[in-house]
């Protein structure tokens, strides 16, 4: 019997007859809150301090998903439990690539960017409530 990664967040019973470790269950939470949630509101918001924060959180749970992966292939053999499975590599192998690429992002922003974002909130905030809308989008005649 081996324990699903939403078992090990939940807390089962069969994740705690798998006997997962500290390590395993910060893992899964980091990775989560980092990987999936701030990632995605980075994305969407397009706001440098939460793509910050979600490089910061992805390297963090790289660490913790090497101590994962470690206290896995290091359980009592009398204790039983399953060792790491695909789903810890593939999770690891995700925050690895997830916290590569928001470092990129992070050290990509120069003064000259932080200027320019300041200067164009600074002009957003002057100008009347009727230019304060979107454009459509285009349609799809192409016209």
């Amino acid at each position: 019997m081996t324990a699903n990664g939403w078992q090990v967040l939940a807390g089962s019973t069969v994740a705690q007859a798998e006997t997962i470790t500290l390590p395993s269950r910060i893992f899964l939470v980091l990775a989560a809150v980092f990987g999936i949630v701030l990632s995605m509101l980075a994305l969407v918001t397009r706001r440098w301090v939460l793509a910050w924060f979600a490089s910061a959180g992805c390297t963090l749970a790289i660490v913790f998903g090497v101590l994962a992966v470690w206290s896995r292939q290091t359980l009592d053999p009398v204790a039983g439990g399953a060792g790491p499975g695909i789903g810890l590599f593939l999770g690891w192998g995700a925050m690895t690539v997830l916290a590569y690429h928001w470092i990129k992002v992070v050290w990509a922003r120069s003064s000259q960017m932080v200027e320019a974002e300041a200067a164009r909130r600074a002009a957003e905030s002057e100008l009347p409530e009727q230019y304060l809308h979107r454009l459509p989008p285009p349609r799809e005649d192409g016209t």
